[in-house]
């Protein structure tokens, strides 16, 4: 990762503290002078916009104008801080600069976060910390009706000071005295992280603003991204970050167009029999079923014949599924819903030393669009070989819709089509490790929210003229294991725009 074009810094922070700890009245911060930010509009309408439309994503920084300046004209640039007490200014061998660093996530630029910050031996727990931010460039953005923000980031640590584990991501409401925080784990490679809102609470250091959540979106003036560690009298703590492609979104469907559950969409459901299976009788002509495989699994569907053992991996090192049995039929469960739960392995060194992703890649379910429902349950990594070509486009579908339950993360909405069974595209795929699921809800994708993937430098267009089947991938990460349990249900393919 190289290193260049500083940014502007920061010059106060709230009197509320933004790091974790025991003390926060009487911190200081410790920075060089401001830089300067560009002109913008404040505030903003909350909800979906007209005609019942979701609202417009926010893009935070992409980086690739080379500067550390939104491109949302209502923030300024972003600017980088230090908290490392107790002097006044950072003690002998601290520091913290932020640079653009190349490249990016799959992109030439990123946001750097370069720092060695140091509890000075004082005989008291001081949480050094470092962060960027970037303010509201005047009054503040209304975020209501926004539900979660989505980035990539990558952690690097080297030396012997003490390595971060975990980002910090709060939106600060300073007119109401409070922020709302939520947290993620770093990752040693790039990664797509996505924060529910709904998930952020305010700071345990700090007392209970009496303000809610929406309140504090309502009047939103900043975003921080933030790291500490627990550090012992006189340790250190050191690292590089870096963070790209860093938007706000609202992606649930408008009320009006959600039954009392949330499930209804402007389309055609298609609805499983007891077996799994679709018998073409559906408006849509849908006839197939669905099935389960994993990486432990061959085509047949026969275990022990995957890519991961056929690479000499152990079974253990496997990803495995609980239920339901690849090969068998996927029977729904009384509320029909269509129901897994397994552990996709966590992606280790293959020949070479590079992560095996290509042979431990998790589990996925599925269902085929337009194979003939005889062999339910029929699949594998390459699940479309068998399948006849499906013509969304010819059948007036846009997009497809679905409710989830249960625990999940990691999770990849894969549309396989003819030639790209192996690599498909995907839900938010075009720059996304995963797609944008944040947990149990209502979700719906038109076809130019599907391309990538993202880990192919030239992938094909997404045609979906030529679809076979629509995958929920659970994926494998070189981080740890992925356990999941959910349900998917209220599947509609969409005729709307």
């Amino acid at each position: 990762m190289t290193h260049g074009r500083s940014i502007g810094l920061l010059s106060v922070l709230t009197v509320l503290g933004l790091f974790t700890g025991c003390k926060i009245d009487d911190r200081a911060l410790r920075t060089s002078p401001p830089g300067s930010g560009t002109g913008g509009a404040t505030g903003g309408d909350g909800g979906f916009g007209s005609g019942g439309s979701p609202l417009p994503t926010i893009l935070l920084g992409d980086f690739e104008n080379g500067t550390a300046q939104p491109q949302d004209g209502r923030f300024v640039t972003y600017q980088y801080y230090a908290y490392n007490p107790p002097g006044p200014s950072l003690p002998p061998g601290a520091f913290v600069s932020s640079p653009l660093v190349s490249p990016g996530y799959n992109s030439n630029y990123a946001l750097g976060l370069n720092w060695e910050v140091i509890d000075v031996p004082d005989g008291v727990s001081n949480f050094p910390g470092v962060g960027v931010r970037t303010l509201a460039n005047a009054g503040f953005v209304d975020l209501s009706g926004y539900d979660r923000i989505v980035f990539a980031q990558q952690y690097q640590h080297s030396g012997s000071c003490q390595a971060v584990q975990t980002l910090n991501v709060s939106i600060g409401c300073d007119e109401l005295n409070t922020s709302y925080m939520g947290t993620v784990a770093l990752s040693s490679t790039w990664t797509n992280s996505s924060l529910a809102l709904s998930g952020f609470a305010e700071p345990s250091f700090a007392p209970p603003s009496g303000h809610t959540l929406a309140q504090c979106l309502a009047l939103a003036n900043r975003v921080d991204f933030q790291t500490q560690a627990d550090l012992v009298d006189g340790a250190c703590s050191s690292g590089s970050l870096a963070l790209d492609n860093i938007e706000i979104r609202a992606g649930a469907a408008p009320p009006s167009q959600s039954g009392p559950d949330g499930s209804a969409s402007t389309g055609i459901a298609i609805v499983p029999d007891g077996n799994g299976t679709f018998d073409g009788s559906n408006a849509a002509g849908v006839i197939g079923a669905w099935g389960s495989t994993g990486d432990y699994y061959g085509s047949d569907a026969t275990a022990g014949t995957g890519t991961c053992p056929l690479a000499g991996f152990s079974k253990t090192q496997c990803s495995t599924i609980d239920g339901p049995t690849p090969g068998m039929p996927f029977v729904p469960d009384a509320t029909a819903r269509m129901c897994t739960s397994g552990v996709a392995a966590m992606v280790v060194p293959g020949d070479g030393g590079q992560p095996a992703y290509a042979d431990i890649w998790g589990n996925f379910i599925f269902f085929d669009l337009n194979h003939p429902p005889a062999a339910p349950g029929d699949g594998g990594p390459d699940a479309g070989s068998g399948t006849m070509v499906y013509d969304a486009i010819a059948h007036g579908i846009t997009g497809f819709a679905f409710d989830i339950d249960g625990t999940l993360s990691r999770l990849r909405v894969e549309f396989s089509t003819q030639g790209t069974e192996t690599n498909s595209a995907y839900w938010d795929g075009a720059t996304a490790d995963v797609s944008p699921i944040d947990g149990a809800g209502h979700y719906e994708i038109r076809w130019a929210d599907v391309g990538g993937p993202s880990y192919l430098s030239t992938p094909p267009p997404f045609d979906p003229s030529k679809l076979e089947s629509i995958r929920f991938h659970v994926t494998s990460d070189a981080s740890s294991a992925v356990s999941y349990s959910y349900c998917v249900k209220n599947t509609v393919l969409l005729t709307g725009p």
